[in-house]
Order: C-alpha cells, then structure tokens, then sequence
C-alpha cells in the first residue's frame, strides 16, 4: 500500500500571545498558538465582497517552542509547515475531536506587531551609532578574459570550438545496443 501526504501549509496572523507549557511527565516544553488564515471572495447574490476567517490550532514541542515563544505575539505573520493530527476525548458522556497541526517549521514573516504596554527597554534613539555610507564601485573586468585557459579569476576555460560526442561521457560499456 502506498503511503499518503499529511501536509499543512499555512500562512496567517497570531489571533492570540502563544502559551508555552511543560508536560507534565517528561517536562517536554509545547507551545500552542492560535492562527487565522483569511480569504476574500466575491458573493454575487449580495454584490458584495465577504472575508472568510479560518482558525487553527498548532503546536510545537522542544527547544523550537521555548525559542519562538519569546519572539511570536499577537498580531505577528507567520509561515507554518506541519500535519494534521487528530485526536478525541470524552466529555458529559459525548465524543468530542480535535484537529490540530503539528509543526515542523514556523517562520516568521513581517515585522513585529507593536506593543505599547511592552515593558522591555526600547533603545534611546540619541546614542545610535552614526550612519555612514561608502559607495562601492564596480569590480574591474578589464583584464578578464572568458577564452584564456584558466582566465584571470582562476576559472577554467571553456573548451573551444563545437562539442563533440567524445567530449560526454557514456553511461553504458560501449555496447550501442545497450544505449537504449
């Protein structure tokens, strides 16, 4: 039986700060976040244009989790690669389930969501390091020569003159009736 794809690609804005918790048994860290794709179409019934929001739940485990989650806030782009996972669990005797991903890669996109109740120090904009700007001038190719045999930037020259079929190597004994 041939295996199946169980890929998700998702790009959407953090709809909340994500939660960083440890297992309980192992002291594995996970981070969960809440993500919203939207898409915008065309109702033509109403004539008008309608935005449709999806939410997912994902997750992350070890380091990757402890990492993003001093960087990623509400509000932030993000880049999501993962699988669906599905799971059940029982509640006032009903089967509930849960799909969520579970990342393998989550890269930030954008930049940051500003926050004004941040607490961390913001840099004091008068002790910056002056701005300087060199202009770089083209490289000199005057002496460069595609034709000699290693050129002057030491790489070797392209061979002269029209291919030929001695010039390929042959992936089969020499055999022609092999080549086929």
């Amino acid at each position: 039986m041939a295996e199946g794809l169980n890929r998700v690609l998702l790009i959407g804005n953090l709809g909340a700060d994500p939660e960083l918790r440890y297992g309980q048994g192992s002291g594995n860290a996970f981070l969960t976040l809440r993500i919203a794709t939207s898409e915008s179409y065309f109702d033509k019934r109403s004539n008008e244009r309608r935005e449709k929001t999806e939410w997912h739940d994902v997750t992350l485990f070890g380091n990757v989790a402890e990492a993003l989650s001093k960087f990623l806030r509400k509000g932030r782009q993000v880049f999501v690669e993962g699988r669906l996972e599905t799971s059940n669990y029982e509640k006032d005797g009903q089967k509930h389930y849960r799909t969520r991903v579970i990342a393998s890669r989550v890269t930030l996109l954008g930049s940051a969501p500003s926050r004004e109740d941040s607490s961390a120090p913001r840099p004091d904009p008068s002790r910056r390091a002056p701005v300087t700007s060199q202009r770089r001038e083209p490289p000199d190719l005057s002496d460069y020569d595609p034709h000699s045999e290693y050129g002057t930037r030491g790489a070797p020259a392209l061979p002269k003159g029209p291919a030929r079929d001695d010039d390929f190597p042959t992936p089969f004994d020499g055999d022609e009736d092999d080549a086929f």
